[in-house]
This record gives structure tokens, sequence and C-alpha cells, in this order.
């Protein structure tokens, strides 16, 4: 019997046009906010890869935010597409074990708040280094296309954490219309425990070497949200 009369499922994760756009821009924009500051040796082309694979891992990140029943299938196809960019840009298997697992730890605990868990069960610290993944990803391919230590050092975690949480700062307005998004602040700030938040501001000051104009300024944020 003629395969085409039972045709597989399509486990494409498709966006609409200016959704799509919108994505591409995101990562094109933390791109050289984030990751270019490594990258002053790589081609253009292999610029571009980047891009593009920051944009897939945008993409697997709405997918969590905005699905609430997930497809197995359709998350197998999207992990696979990034492993084929990681082969396209000839990463050693063993690395891309480790680049992709710290990513696919971040969307299990996306996923966890289907089943009850809060964001802040997650202690503050573990949670934004998990966050940050795709940052310190990018950051590791770039050293290891430069033929450097796929690494990173404790300064650059804190950093990456920091600006992570800004993040969160920045983005609570548009996380609102995002049914399962990852922003623990605006889980608290919709929880009207309000007091939490305090334990932002003493993680932040704990950080060692912390670039202390970002530290401020993103205490200066967060002290808005209490008022």
């Amino acid at each position: 019997m003629p395969s085409d009369l039972f045709p597989k499922p399509r486990v494409d994760y498709v966006l609409p046009p200016d959704l799509e756009r919108a994505i591409e821009k995101k990562a094109e924009e933390l791109y050289e906010k984030r990751i270019a500051p490594y990258a002053k040796d790589v081609p253009s082309s292999q610029r571009q890869k980047l891009i593009d694979f920051q944009k897939l891992v945008f993409v697997i990140d709405h997918y969590g935010e905005h699905v609430e029943k997930l497809d197995p299938a359709v998350l197998d196809s999207l992990w696979k597409k990034t492993e084929e960019f990681l082969n396209d840009l000839e990463i050693e298997k063993s690395l891309q074990v480790a680049l992709l697992q710290d990513v696919k730890n971040y969307a299990q605990i996306e996923a966890s708040t289907r089943t009850g868990k809060k964001l802040t069960d997650y202690e503050i610290g573990f949670f934004y280094f998990k966050k940050s993944c795709d940052v310190r990803m990018q950051r590791h391919i770039m050293r290891y296309l430069n033929k450097q230590p796929a690494s990173s050092s404790r300064i650059e975690i804190t950093r990456d954490i920091l600006e992570e949480i800004e993040d969160d700062v920045d983005d609570l307005e548009e996380d609102k219309s995002t049914p399962f998004n990852g922003n623990r602040l605006l889980e608290i700030l919709k929880s009207k425990y309000t007091a939490k938040l305090d334990e932002y501001t003493t993680f932040i000051n704990s950080l060692p070497n912390a670039p202390q104009d970002l530290v401020q300024r993103i205490i200066e944020k967060i002290n808005k949200l209490k008022y």
C-alpha cells in the first residue's frame, strides 16, 4: 500500500511570518549585545549560522512558553534541528551533548510549571544560571570555533545571571501575555508576595566581582517594583 496514503503527521512548529521576523530580530540583537564581543574573528557566514541557531533556540523557547500540551514529536524535531546546526558548525559530538543538555535542563524547568511547580521553587542562583544557558552556550561555541577552551569564567557567569535578571524586569509587560513564561519576577508580582523581591537584592549583592554599575541599575529597577 502506498505510504503516502498514511502520511506522517507534521512535527514542525511553524510561526506566523511577523512573529518569525520578530524572533529573528531578537536573535540578532542578542548576538550583537552579548555574543559579538566573543566573536570578533568569526567569518560573516558563520556569524549568520550562529544567529540562525539562536533564532532556533528562541523558537524552542516560544513553543515551550505558548503551548500547553507539549508534543514530544515536535520537541524531538526541534532538538534534532539544533544538532544539525551544530554539525554544520563542525562542533564535536561530546561538546554538542554538553551544550544542548544545559538548554534542555532549562526547558524542563519551564515545562514543570504545567504540573504545579513554581519558578520560585527553584533556588534563585540555580534558576538564573540555567536561564542564561543560551548565552553561555553561544560563548562556548565561539570559543571552540576560535580554538579556545569552551568554558566561561566566574565573572562572565555572574554577568550572565545579572543580565538575565535584568531581562526579567524589562520583559514584565511583554511576559504578561505569555501563558507559560519563565519570568520568575512576574510570578512573584502575580502572587502579591512582593516581600520575596528582597531575595533578589540580597542575592545580587552577594555575587562576587559583579559589575557595580549593573548591580546598582538592577537593584534600582527591582526597588521600583515594590511600590
